[in-house]
């Protein structure tokens, strides 16, 4: 878990209402605690905790908006500033307070006003930014402002939250395999055993061939001269 302090929050509410605000309904905000720069109000010495593992967080920032207009007949107020942040997604909560311009008297705490996307979240350098994330209103903030319904957009959400820079996902280190030995391939003699032998035999055949075929011709030479030759005998 990792201490945050120092934190900023930039957002605009919502334009369309703003203008309505300053023409129609001729009425205007009060700010306490917060700073209007065309076009957000600005939060900022936000403190609070984050948990880098969770992506969870909540970072207080107090102040409060009054929104007027109708001659009184709105008056809405936004207190206690926080951000919320929950793994993926974020909330800008209030502390709700007034009337809706339906007149109903509203006084709800820790409303999750708006949420908004933090896939676009980075962490560098120890600190965990969110520019001009899109915002849309909840149910519960439609519940407590009256004026639009869930799902509506409103102004864009960013942020700044120091956190330290050793506030970061510990990451377990993966076992390394030892490197495989290189195994050189040793060249064997060739075993004469599975050598084929039919070579042999047929040279061993050929050769008592010639030594038959010798014998046969010698014995029929001798046979040859052994045999005289015939002479008649006169009487």
């Amino acid at each position: 878990m990792c201490t945050v302090e120092g934190a900023t929050l930039n957002w605009g509410y919502k334009e369309s209402f703003r203008n309505y605000i300053e023409s129609i309904a001729k009425g205007g905000w009060d700010l306490t605690g917060v700073v209007y720069e065309f076009p957000e109000y600005v939060w900022s010495g936000g403190t609070g905790t984050y948990d880098p593992e969770t992506g969870s967080g909540l970072v207080a920032f107090g102040g409060m908006i009054a929104f007027s207009g109708h001659e009184g007949a709105l008056d809405t107020q936004l207190n206690a500033a926080r951000i919320e942040l929950a793994g993926d997604t974020g909330y800008i909560v209030f502390d709700i307070a007034g009337t809706t311009q339906e007149g109903e008297q509203i006084n709800q705490k820790d409303v999750r006003f708006v949420e908004y996307s933090l896939a676009g979240a980075v962490m560098l350098d120890g600190v965990l930014a969110v520019t001009g994330a899109e915002s849309t209103l909840t149910d519960a903030g439609a519940a407590a402002f009256g004026t639009y319904a869930a799902g509506e957009a409103f102004d864009p959400v960013s942020f700044v939250i120091p956190v330290g820079p050793d506030c970061a996902v510990t990451v377990e280190e993966e076992a390394v395999d030892a490197p495989v030995a290189a195994v050189s391939a040793a060249v064997e003699p060739i075993d004469s055993s599975d050598a084929p032998v039919w070579p042999w035999f047929v040279g061993g055949a050929a050769l008592l061939l010639l030594l038959a075929g010798g014998g046969v011709l010698m014995a029929r030479r001798n046979s040859s001269k052994n045999e005289a030759p015939s002479e008649s005998v006169d009487a």
